[in-house]
């Protein structure tokens, strides 16, 4: 059963002006967020900022593993040559070298022609007189002549001696062929020492060639040599040489010796 207020409520009068606005009232509690919505558009990138101070440097990482090597490159060209540099200072001096051969010297020699004309003239060709104590076992001398013989059709024979202190040690005789003619030759010898002192020995050769000899229809005398062993005091000056003659005088007969020399062969 529906029940009327008392007494019944008249018609709805019209509205009336709007009240002045209250004041607000409290913030209610929050309200559960709503759901993301969709992402919008991507905005417009701004301006970039100042670039930040710099970091401190990083430790320096391990050393990795060594790559492998590269092909030689092509040569470069050769560049300018420098400037010659300053000199070094000399270097130490060398040992002495080992003592070369002993050279042959000459010890006398002839320095002008000796002649004879028709006449028995002993002509010294070369003459050396050998200190005292000088020589050793095996010391050598050499002696060399050499002459020119003008001779009619009756020639001399020419006589040559190698002599040690005035002793003959070798002696040569050559008879020349009869015939009117110039002609020459040498002669030379050899002194060895063989063993020294006062009652010392020496060993001596002496041979000759020449154009003029008696041979078998040559007119040539071949090397003739002649070999001795002499007794020598080498505590004494020796003097030694080689010495020529006509054996007999002829006129219009001339012995020349041109060329003369001994020579140390072996100290």
């Amino acid at each position: 059963m529906l029940y009327q207020p008392w007494p019944p409520t008249g018609g709805t009068g019209p509205q009336g002006p709007q009240g002045p606005t209250g004041s607000p009232g409290a913030q209610g509690a929050q309200g559960d967020a709503g759901a993301v919505g969709p992402q919008g558009p991507q905005g417009t990138a701004g301006s970039p900022g100042a670039q930040g101070a710099q970091g401190d440097a990083g430790a320096v990482g391990a050393q990795g593993p060594q790559g492998t090597a590269g092909s030689p490159g092509a040569q470069g060209a050769q560049g300018a040559q420098g400037a010659q540099g300053a000199q070094g200072a000399q270097g130490a001096q060398g040992a002495q070298g080992a003592q070369g051969a002993q050279g042959t010297t000459g010890v006398a020699s002839l320095t002008a022609n000796q002649a004879a004309t028709a006449a028995t003239t002993v002509l010294v060709g070369c003459t050396y007189t050998i200190p005292a104590n000088s020589a050793a076992i095996g010391t050598v001398y050499s002696l060399f002549v050499a002459y020119r013989f003008v001779k009619t059709a009756s020639p001399p024979t020419l006589t040559a001696r190698l002599t040690v202190a005035g002793s003959a040690v070798g002696t040569l005789v050559v008879s020349s062929v009869s015939s009117g003619t110039t002609s020459g030759g040498y002669f030379q010898g050899t002194i060895t020492f063989r063993t020294t002192g006062a009652g010392g020995t020496l060993m001596a050769e002496f041979h000759g060639a020449n154009n003029h000899g008696i041979t078998n229809a040559t007119n040539w005398n071949p090397h003739d040599v002649v070999i001795a062993t002499t007794a020598v005091d080498t505590t004494a000056t020796q003097a030694i040489e080689i010495d020529v003659k006509m054996t007999t005088g002829v006129a219009s007969n001339t012995l020349t010796l041109s060329t003369g020399y001994v020579q140390l062969i072996k100290a």
